[in-house]
């Protein structure tokens, strides 16, 4: 087998590192998970934020300050210390 592969196989696409090290996605500005039509699921950018989103709407944001989320959260067993 090849250490990286990229096929179709009728039903599904893959992206495959069966090589030593990691896998790495770089890019110059940002690095961005999309649908076909362009809806984000993932975007992250450099020295920046990482945004995950719900169908084309973030919901969660890393920042400087540490993390935003848009909406509900639910956790579902919580242990919380303050300092």
């Amino acid at each position: 087998g090849s250490d990286l592969e990229i096929y179709h196989d009728g039903s599904n696409s893959y992206v495959k590192d069966g090589g030593t090290g990691s896998l790495l996605l770089q890019g110059r500005d940002s690095v961005k998970l999309q649908d076909i039509s362009g809806e984000n699921y993932f975007v992250g950018t450099v020295d920046g934020s990482a945004e995950l989103y719900h169908n084309n709407v973030k919901k969660f944001e890393t920042t400087a300050a540490g993390a935003t989320v848009t909406g509900v959260l639910l956790l579902m067993e919580m242990l919380l210390q303050l300092r």
